[in-house]
Parts: C-alpha cells; sequence; structure tokens
C-alpha cells in the first residue's frame, strides 16, 4: 500500500494547499496586527513555511512523486518549524504545542508511520523546553518563566507531552498496520471475485463459442449421412465398396453424437433462484470491479433512488455475471472517450420494475452494431468476438430480465436493463 492509499494523492495536495494558504494568512496577520502576544519574527517563518507547503503540492501532483520521501521530509520541516514556533508562542505555556500531535497523526493519515517524525518531535519539543528551563534560550513568556521556577512542575509537564507523543505515534502505527491489513484482505477478496467472474466469463464464451460451432456443423454431418444412407440404399457396388459406406454413415452419426455433447456444454442448467437485495448486490459488485484493471481512470458514479428491501428473483450468480459482463464493457467504453471518463450506474423502480442504467461517456457505438445486436456476435471493438453481449442477454433473460443499448445525445452510451421485483417489494422502505 502506498502512502497515499488511505486518504489519497488528492486529498494529500489539498491539505497542502489549505495549510500553506493558512500560513500565508498567518504571516500577513502578524505583519499587521498592532498588538500581538507573540514573537513577531513569527510571521516570517510562518511565510517561508508556506511556501515550502506550496512546493510539497506541486510536488506531489506530479506523476511518479514518491509521496512516502515527500510527508515524511514535510514532517520532519513541520518539527523544526514547530520548535521556532513553541519558543515564539510561550515555551513550555504555549497553547500550540497541540500542533505536534496533529503533525504526527496527519502523517499516519497518509499511509507513514516514520519513527523519525516521532524522535524529530521529541527533540524539538525537548529543545526549547529545556533550553529556556536551563537559561540557554529567553523564556517564551512571563508564564513559562513562573513555570520553570519550579522544576518538579517542569519535569512532570516535559514527562507527560513526551510521553504523550510516543503514544500518539504508536497508536499511529498500530491503527496504519490494521487499515493496511484490512485493505490487503479487501484486495485480495476483490482479486479472488475478480479472477471467478474472469474465469464464468471465459467459460460461458467458451460454451457459447462451442455451442454455435455444433450448431453450424450438425446439419452438414446430418446431409452427408442421409446422402450416404440413400446411396447405401441404392447401390449394387463390390461388397467393400458398401462396408466402406457404412463405416461413413457410422463415423457421420458419431460426430453428430459427440457434437450434441457439446451443444449441452453450451447450454447453462436451469439454476436456482433466490432473493437478490437490488441495493447490496450492485454496490458489492461496483466495489469489486473498482478493481478491475479497467478500472484505472475511470470514476464509477453511483445513482440509486430505490428503496432499502427492494428486490428481485434470480440466480445471484447468472445475475453478477451479466452485470459483470455490462460493467466491464462499459468501463472500456468509458475509457476510449474524448472526455471526462466515467459510467453512471442508476438504479430506479418504476411500474414493479427494476430499471438499471450504465451510461458511459466513451464513443457512440456504430449502427451497424446496434442493428444486429443481440442477434448475431458483433463487435466493435478491435479484438472483440461480441459473444460476450449474447452471453449478457441470455443470463438476463432466463432471470426474466431484458437489456437494451443505444447511443445518447449529446455524447456516451447507455445500457438499460429491466427486471420485475419481487412479489410485495415495490416500494417496500
Amino acid at each position: 500500500m502506498s502512502s497515499s492509499d488511505i486518504l489519497g494523492r488528492r486529498y494529500l495536495r489539498g491539505q497542502a494547499l489549505f495549510t500553506a494558504a493558512a500560513f500565508l494568512g498567518a504571516a500577513v496577520f502578524f505583519r499587521l496586527a498592532a498588538n500581538i502576544p507573540f514573537d513577531r519574527r513569527l510571521g516570517p517563518l510562518l511565510a517561508v513555511s508556506s511556501v515550502v507547503y506550496f512546493v510539497f503540492s506541486a510536488a506531489a501532483g506530479r506523476p511518479g512523486a514518491d509521496l512516502r520521501r515527500w510527508i515524511t521530509g514535510l514532517s520532519l520541516f513541520g518539527a523544526l518549524v514547530m520548535g521556532f514556533v513553541l519558543h515564539m508562542t510561550g515555551g513550555i505555556a504555549s497553547p500550540l504545542v497541540c500542533f505536534y500531535f496533529a503533525l504526527l497523526i496527519s502523517e499516519v493519515g497518509y499511509g507513514v508511520a516514520s519513527t523519525a517524525s516521532i524522535f524529530a518531535c521529541v527533540l524539538s519539543y525537548l529543545f526549547v523546553v529545556l533550553g529556556e528551563a536551563s537559561g540557554l534560550l529567553p523564556a517564551g513568556s512571563a508564564w513559562a518563566a513562573a513555570i520553570y521556577s519550579n522544576r518538579l512542575v517542569v519535569w512532570f509537564i516535559v514527562a507527560a507531552v513526551v510521553s504523550y507523543m510516543a503514544l500518539t505515534g504508536y497508536i499511529g502505527k498500530v491503527v496504519l498496520n490494521a487499515l493496511r491489513k484490512d485493505f490487503r484482505e479487501k484486495e485480495e477478496e476483490a482479486g479472488a471475485l475478480l479472477a471467478r467472474f474472469s474465469g464464468l466469463q471465459a467459460d460461458s464464451h467458451i460454451g457459447m463459442l462451442a455451442h454455435r460451432i455444433a450448431h453450424d456443423l450438425k446439419g452438414p454431418l446430418g446431409a452427408i449421412s442421409g446422402y450416404a444412407q440413400v446411396l447405401r440404399a441404392r447401390y449394387a457396388g463390390s461388397e467393400d465398396e458398401i462396408e466402406m459406406l457404412d463405416e461413413m454413415i457410422e463415423i457421420a452419426d458419431s460426430m453428430s453424437d459427440s457434437l450434441k455433447n457439446i451443444s449441452r456444454f453450451g447450454r447453462a442448467a436451469d439454476a436456482e433462484k433466490e432473493r437478490v437485495p437490488v441495493l447490496d448486490f450492485m454496490s458489492n459488485l461496483l466495489a469489486v470491479v473498482a478493481f478491475a484493471p479497467e478500472a484505472g481512470g475511470v470514476s464509477l458514479v453511483k445513482d440509486f433512488s430505490v428503496p432499502r428491501g427492494t428486490c428481485v428473483m434470480a440466480c445471484r450468480r447468472e445475475l453478477q455475471q451479466a452485470y459483470f459482463n455490462i460493467l466491464i464493457n462499459s468501463l472500456e467504453a468509458a475509457a476510449a472517450g474524448p472526455a471526462e471518463r466515467k459510467v453512471v450506474v442508476s438504479l430506479r423502480v418504476s411500474d414493479g420494475r427494476l430499471e438499471a442504467d450504465f451510461l458511459n461517456s466513451g464513443p457512440p457505438v456504430p449502427q451497424r452494431v446496434l442493428d444486429a445486436l443481440f442477434r448475431k456476435p458483433v463487435t466493435g471493438k478491435a479484438g472483440g468476438t461480441g459473444v460476450g453481449m449474447l452471453i449478457t442477454r441470455d443470463l438476463l433473460r432466463r432471470n426474466g430480465a431484458v437489456i437494451g443499448i443505444a447511443n445518447v445525445h449529446g455524447g456516451g452510451v447507455r445500457v438499460s436493463t429491466t427486471h420485475p421485483l419481487c412479489a410485495g417489494a415495490a416500494g417496500r422502505a
């Protein structure tokens, strides 16, 4: 898991920009304010820090940038800056000591739990507080000077703050490891489901192709057997020639029987149907498909407006395979689009039926493909067979659903399906 897996590169850049703007605003405030209780040198320091965060935001947006190193480096820089901030805002009595903990927590949020950052924060804090307590640095405020006069109080505060810094870092590592483990488990689970769906898709394609080949060959074989039998009945040649005709008839009939078995392989047996909750089914399927290679660079948008409890009566496995095919095709089409690449999945209920739409931002489907779609294998994709949509149609049809595809005016392609709802499920909250 990379350093930006938890919150993401975009949010990391957003936080850096926000921090840079906040530091710049604070620097301007310190420069213009007439009376402030803190050291005015804090303004230039915050201005420099703002520039660093702006640079980090730009660097984080570059493709291939190693965010882990950048985040760790930025944390070390933040610990250094916090030392100056602590000294200029009251030392041991500074109200801004909480920013040390914010720094450590934000680092964990982006998937980094660096021991170096914990040590840097502790050393930064100790350098300022112990330096002021020993007289090497001037006390940051009158309150700090009063606290430093009591050594027992100083050591109590120092021990408490340092302990909480270490505890924050430790808890952060524990949380991060738990998140990583959970992420890996979900990734492995999604990968296994993707492999299963892909395997089912491959088996279905093989079965469909085998069925069509068998269907195309049974006719000629039957004709050969028939002509051979007619010739056998009329032929008055030698016994060897008659025996050769018998062998030809036997071979043709045997091949025809074999093709019947292949046809059975191409036809799926009736599957047991069950109540399939629509919202959970589609949400889980989208979560799995999001891990597919075809989903890279494409946004999956959900637009669900069906009541909780809405369900359809279907074979869950066949429904998964059908909608997996539709989603993968939609993602592939969106990835080939010229503009914003996205797939919008909409669910709604109308007249006792579930309507599911898959709108992709890809190029339009050629009219010749639309005219022949669902009637014979046809495709507009390079290297495609056109069998996948025939399988999808058959899977949906076996479960009482229908499918249609149309180009959308203004761009994009919509795949629509409708299912009858379970008895009594329409409108259930």
